[in-house]
């Protein structure tokens, strides 16, 4: 699955991690988060360890991994059994093939993979990301501006016909609040603007104190309300997930 939105600072590293942290708790495993950003993101920092190797030496080697144990060594586990693969330091721009190479090795040994993706829909990595997607997640906040970049990834996806409006068509949002007062009017218009937009399904997210402190997310800090917020949130994803590849 990827978690995407044009507009940055709407949520997509919590989002990626606390998917990928439900779904390992109830797997006990086998669930990698990835990050498919152009250039190192924010998935490392929010991500619970400090691994040596991450997502640049993945790059480099991953022609040299065969097996479970090998791969494991530029992962980050976390306590939700989830591992993430994120940057260390510096590496080189990320393409999509790159992406590719990186998804199809993952998913040899992991189960679920999901993506954390950047904020430029139009870049080689994340047309590298839409090919290995399955389902679409895009996370906005009670905002504007971050709702109709919302939509304009789907408008873009769309007009791009075949998989990616398939994605578009059959995408997963999922409405996050950061604590930040929310105007009615400005919900009710945003209420009508994804309406329009004709997603599969939206899910609600309360505001949660440990995720607004942005640093590493841990799934057991989150409040009990927000946990099974996100736990609705993940069942719908799986169940797109379980439609997408029949």
């Amino acid at each position: 699955m990827l978690v995407a939105n044009r507009k940055g600072g709407v949520g997509k590293t919590p989002t990626s991690l606390i998917l990928g942290g439900v779904l390992g708790s109830i797997r006990g495993g086998s669930v990698a988060v990835v990050e498919v950003t152009d250039d190192p993101g924010a998935l490392g920092y929010r991500a619970e360890g400090q691994p040596q190797r991450g997502l640049g030496e993945l790059v480099r080697d991953r022609d040299e991994i065969h097996s479970a144990g090998q791969l494991a060594g530029y992962t980050a586990p976390q306590t939700s059994f989830a591992s993430v693969v994120a940057s260390v330091g510096p590496r080189r721009e990320l393409t999509g093939e790159d992406v590719v190479g990186v998804s199809r090795l993952i998913d040899e040994y992991y189960a679920v993979r999901v993506m954390d993706s950047g904020n430029q829909p139009s870049s080689s990595a994340f047309r590298g990301a839409i090919e290995v997607t399955d389902v679409l997640v895009v996370p906005v906040l009670n905002a504007g501006d971050a709702v109709l970049e919302a939509v304009a990834l789907l408008d873009f996806l769309r007009e791009l016909g075949g998989h990616a409006a398939m994605l578009a068509d059959n995408a997963v949002i999922i409405r996050l609040h950061d604590g930040r007062p929310e105007d009615p009017a400005v919900v009710a218009r945003i209420d009508r603007i994804l309406d329009d937009a004709r997603p599969a399904q939206i899910f609600t997210v309360p505001y949660d104190a440990h995720i607004a402190e942005r640093g590493p997310i841990s799934l057991g800090s989150l409040g009990p309300e927000v946990l099974r917020a996100f736990t609705a949130a993940t069942a719908g994803v799986v169940q797109r997930l379980a439609h997408a590849v029949r």
